[in-house]
């Protein structure tokens, strides 16, 4: 995982460049997945399940 001020200096880094960033491979390769394999809906369904606990 990445640290918060990685995670915003990377995001702050890539503003202008395209629609979307995802910093680190990771968290890149995951949305190079979900993106060719899976429907928006069920990405974010993913997403949303694997992410409820984080706070």
């Amino acid at each position: 995982m990445l640290s918060p001020d990685e995670a915003a200096r990377q995001t702050l880094d890539a503003l202008g460049m395209g629609p979307r960033i995802a910093p680190g491979w990771i968290n890149r390769l995951s949305a190079q997945f979900m993106g060719r394999l899976l429907t928006r809906k069920a990405a974010i369904r993913l997403i949303a399940k694997n992410t409820l606990r984080l706070s």
